[in-house]
């Protein structure tokens, strides 16, 4: 059964002493389907549309199969209702809600000291790190490959080859922690040398486990450490590792006034070490 209604609803709006009043007219298609059915409900119950919009205010159709109240036997009510806004959006103001910083370091950091669930047992350069595999496996490209992939480790106990231990351990506190590891801070003469050192070997590292993220923090500390002690070593990783913006910073410290003299002068590296034009400005 179907049914088309029209209407007209008066908006009556108050601004100061000014009050007007516009007219709306608006057709509405009602269509009642399975009225065998709804009219068993009994009389002064009814169905409601949904709420539809005219001049800016909410409406609705209630239809009473059985009439309402008011309607006489075997009669059918249809009415038009005008939808109170807080009876139709119930809501409550919106609460002061403070979201927490993500806390990966407390989450996962803790599983590194603790060992709880380690899976994978690494020897490096005489010592042995456990792990998790799928933590590494989520961190990394390569670990992923190497313990779910076609070619997948069957072994449990692995052996690294071509990296020291503290390096090893270093990777694994960024894999867990997601952070340089600590000694980056310290002050002291020697430890800022081996922040140096280590930066270079995680670089390494990190572009051998797909570690993008450490690689470009390695390469970025890198940068602003160059002198002329390591300006050549740091180029010479730089091309190997396909850190560009390292390369740039060598190229450009390396070609300052006076420097690739005293740098030839150190005697740590071999002119065929040298990008070819470098090469020839140490010639002349």
């Amino acid at each position: 059964m179907s049914l088309s209604t029209q209407y007209s609803a008066e908006i009556q709006e108050s601004t100061g002493c000014v009050r007007r009043i516009e007219k709306v007219t608006r057709s509405h298609m009602c269509r009642i389907e399975g009225y065998s059915v709804d009219k068993n409900i009994g009389k002064g119950n009814s169905l409601e549309s949904t709420i539809f919009d005219v001049g800016g205010y909410d409406w609705s159709v209630k239809y009473y199969p059985n009439g309402s109240l008011e309607a006489e036997v075997d009669d059918i009510s249809i009415y038009l209702y005008h939808k109170n806004k807080s009876e139709v959006f119930p809501m409550e103001p919106t609460p002061h809600i403070v979201v927490p910083p993500g806390n990966i370091q407390q989450q996962l950091g803790p599983l590194l000291e603790n060992g709880n669930g380690m899976d994978v047992t690494f020897k490096v350069d005489g010592q042995n790190f456990n792990a998790h595999k799928c933590i590494l496996a989520a961190r990394s490209p390569v670990f992923s490959a190497q313990f779910f992939g076609p070619m997948k480790e069957k072994s449990d106990t692995i052996k690294i080859e071509e990296m020291e231990a503290p390096v090893f351990k270093a990777l694994l506190h960024f894999i867990y922690n997601d952070t340089f590891p600590e000694f980056e801070e310290r002050k002291e003469s020697v430890e800022k040398h081996d922040t140096k050192l280590m930066a270079q070997y995680l670089l390494v590292a990190a572009d051998r486990y797909g570690l993008e993220r450490l690689k470009i923090i390695c390469e970025k500390m890198l940068c602003s450490s160059i002198d002329t002690s390591n300006a050549v070593s740091l180029l010479s990783i730089a091309e190997r590792h396909s850190c560009n913006h390292l390369k740039e910073t060598c190229l450009k410290f390396l070609a300052s006034p006076g420097v690739l003299q005293e740098v030839i002068e150190t005697e740590q590296f071999l002119i065929g070490s040298l990008p070819s034009n470098l090469k020839e400005s140490s010639v002349k």
